[in-house]
């Protein structure tokens, strides 16, 4: 009677399996991670804002007694090199404000630029960034004055980043010097009031002097 038992035990193990407990579901970092959409390479930003002149026109004028202000419209065109660099292209085109009722300053800069986003893939995305380029003021038949941009530097926020259109405020600051621009030279094409005759020639200035323009405004980005 002894040896039926252990056969009866082993026959009621294959009939009745004892349950198996089953497996725990998987944790949130065990979980295959989705396939996330690749990002837009391509960026266009629009601004819009209002720079104020720093520094001088020259070792004799300062800037604001040229410009005293200027609404600057600009574009730049950009491509995300990686996941938070972008590498591109800016340009301004700049009504510039005086206090001659005759003068219509516009103030042109363009070049190329370099922006780190912070955090690309957050709906709020601050970014820095910096460039170089070149500068020029007009508005008037006298000449334009020309020079180069040693640095343009700038930071903002990007505001609803996840989606294709975002915006948020910039700050920029930029360091340049005209080295050419309209001097008077004594010749006879013009005569003021006084008598004395003088011509407008475009040349390069020998006291050339730093200047800069703090912007402040909102831009506008799309990702194509």
């Amino acid at each position: 009677m002894s040896d039926i038992r252990p056969i009866a035990l082993g026959l009621a193990l294959v009939v009745f399996p004892t349950p198996t407990r089953a497996a725990p579901p998987p944790t949130p970092s065990q979980a295959t991670p989705e396939a996330r959409p690749t990002p837009a390479r391509i960026r266009l930003g629009i601004r819009l804002g209002y720079g104020a002149p720093l520094g001088a026109y020259d070792q004799n004028f300062d800037l604001s007694d040229s410009v005293t202000g200027q609404i600057p419209i600009g574009v730049d065109v950009g491509y995300m090199v990686s996941r938070h660099i972008l590498l591109g292209l800016y340009g301004q085109y700049g009504i510039g404000q005086t206090n001659c009722d005759v003068c219509s300053p516009r103030v042109i800069r363009f070049g190329i630029q370099a922006h780190y986003q912070v955090a690309p893939t957050s709906d709020t995305n601050p970014w820095f960034g910096a460039g170089f380029g070149y500068e020029i003021l007009t508005g008037d038949d006298a000449g334009l004055t020309r020079g180069f941009e040693f640095a343009n530097l700038q930071g903002g926020v990007l505001l609803n980043n996840s989606q294709p259109f975002s915006v948020g405020p910039f700050l920029g600051i930029s360091l340049a010097r005209y080295s050419h621009g309209p001097q008077l030279v004594e010749k006879s094409s013009f005569t003021d009031p006084n008598g004395s005759s003088f011509d407008i020639e475009v040349r390069e200035f020998d006291d050339k002097a730093f200047h800069g323009w703090l912007t402040i405004g909102v831009m506008g980005t799309f990702s194509l």
